[in-house]
């Protein structure tokens, strides 16, 4: 389970990059805005799993709080970095759990990182 877990928050992470929030301008940052910050993650995900109305209805507000709080971790100057890593390694974590637990086992099946799925069982050799 903690390997999906971290799957999903890895997964989650590509999905927005993929999804060009990158390229938005300096100013609409989504490491500045909470709200830019949920839409990247819920568009992310969507691509990936084809979420319904519905849970993006109650995903946004996860997303929205991992983003207040990662935006208040990263602007911590009393925080080292080591610390800063550590917090935010847990809040992925905390959210990525959050996250499967609204999703659909066929979804998190397809979030799955591939050495959890069973590999094909070699057949024996049929020559002599």
């Amino acid at each position: 389970m903690h390997r999906t877990v971290v799957f999903i928050a890895l997964i989650v992470g590509i999905a927005i990059l993929r999804s060009g929030a990158q390229a938005a301008p300096p100013s609409h940052n989504i490491l500045g805005d909470p709200n830019l910050f949920a839409d990247a993650h819920l568009r992310g995900l969507d691509a990936q799993v084809h979420l319904s109305d519905e849970q993006k209805q109650k995903l946004r507000p996860v997303f929205y709080a991992e983003g207040e709080t990662l935006i208040a971790i990263m602007r911590d100057s009393s925080l080292p970095e080591d610390q800063k890593g550590q917090k935010i390694q847990q809040l992925h974590l905390q959210t990525a759990a959050k996250v499967a637990s609204m999703l659909t086992p066929a979804q998190r099946k397809a979030l799955a990182p591939p050495s959890t799925q069973k590999p094909a069982t070699p057949r024996p050799s049929t020559q002599t």
